[in-house]
C-alpha cells in the first residue's frame, strides 16, 4: 500500500478495506497458484471466487479464517462434504525476517477455509511474492466437529440416504427454526425438511413463505427421482397465495 493510499485509508476507512482486500487477494493467489498440480482444484477455486476478508479463527488459533464469495453456482461446484485436510510445507520469503517463513492452509468440505503464515501480519509488502517454495508439501487429514447438517444426514435411514447427495444439503434458519434444504426450486427457493422430517416448501415470494407439505421425505425424493414432482407446477400453485 502506497503512502497516498494509506492517507486515503485514514480519511475513508471503506477505501482502506478495499485496498487491503486487494492485497490479501494478491497474497493468497500467489500462494495457491504456487502449489503443485495435484491441488489444481484449489487454483480453480481461487479463479472463480472472491476473497472477502481474513479474520482470526477461534476454532484454529493462529490461523486466519478466509471469508469467500461464491458467485453463481460455484459453491456447489466445489463442495465435497467431509473432505477436510491441512496443507503444510510451503514457505514464502519474508522481507521482515529476511528469511523464509512457513505457510499452512486448512481445507473444510473441499473449500479453502484457513491460512496461517508464521510470524506475519498478513500484509503483502512483508513478502516477496516471487520467492515461494512448494517442494515439500504435505497433506494431513483434519477432523471437524459434525455440523447440524452432518448430524441430520447421519440420522437418516439408509434407503433415504441413497436418494440424497449429502453435498446438496445445507441448513436454513427461518423464524427460529432450522430447515435442511435438499432440493433446489431455483431463485433461492427450496424444498426442505425439519429435524422431525416434516417436509416444507420454502418460497420467499409466496404467501406463506414456509408451507408444510403432505409428503414424507422418502416419498418426495421418489417423486423427484421419477419426475412425478413437477417443480414448475408446484411454484405456480405456491405463487397463487401471493398478496
Amino acid at each position: 500500500m502506497t503512502r497516498f493510499q494509506k492517507m486515503l485509508g485514514y480519511i475513508f476507512p471503506p477505501y482502506k478495506f478495499k485496498v487491503q482486500r486487494q492485497e490479501w487477494t494478491l497474497l493468497l493467489d500467489a500462494l495457491i497458484n504456487n502449489l503443485p498440480d495435484d491441488h489444481q482444484g484449489l487454483k480453480e477455486q481461487r479463479q472463480k471466487t472472491n476473497l472477502l476478508g481474513l479474520a482470526d479463527w477461534v476454532l484454529f488459533p493462529g490461523f486466519k479464517f478466509i471469508t469467500t464469495g461464491y458467485p453463481g453456482t460455484s459453491l456447489d461446484d466445489f463442495k465435497k462434504r467431509g473432505k477436510n485436510f491441512k496443507i503444510s510445507g510451503q514457505r514464502i520469503f519474508s522481507r521482515t525476517l529476511n528469511d523464509y517463513t512457513a505457510v499452512e492452509f486448512i481445507i473444510h468440505d473441499n473449500f479453502l477455509a484457513g491460512l496461517r503464515i508464521e510470524n506475519s501480519n498478513y500484509e503483502v509488502e512483508e513478502f516477496d511474492l516471487k520467492r515461494i517454495q512448494s517442494q515439500n508439501i504435505e497433506q494431513t487429514t483434519i477432523e471437524f466437529q459434525p455440523s447440524e447438517v452432518d448430524l441430520f444426514y447421519a440420522a437418516l435411514d439408509d434407503n433415504v440416504k441413497s436418494k440424497l447427495n449429502p453435498d446438496d444439503l445445507f441448513d436454513i434458519d427461518f423464524n427460529h427454526q432450522t430447515f435442511f434444504a435438499f432440493y433446489d426450486l431455483e431463485d433461492g427457493n427450496y424444498l426442505a425438511a425439519d429435524k422431525k422430517l416434516n417436509i416444507y416448501s420454502l418460497v420467499h415470494d409466496a404467501r406463506p413463505m414456509v408451507k408444510k407439505l403432505k409428503y414424507s421425505l422418502e416419498d418426495i425424493l421418489v417423486d423427484i427421482e421419477t419426475k412425478k414432482f413437477d417443480k414448475d407446477k408446484h411454484l405456480e400453485e405456491r405463487f397463487k397465495g401471493r398478496e
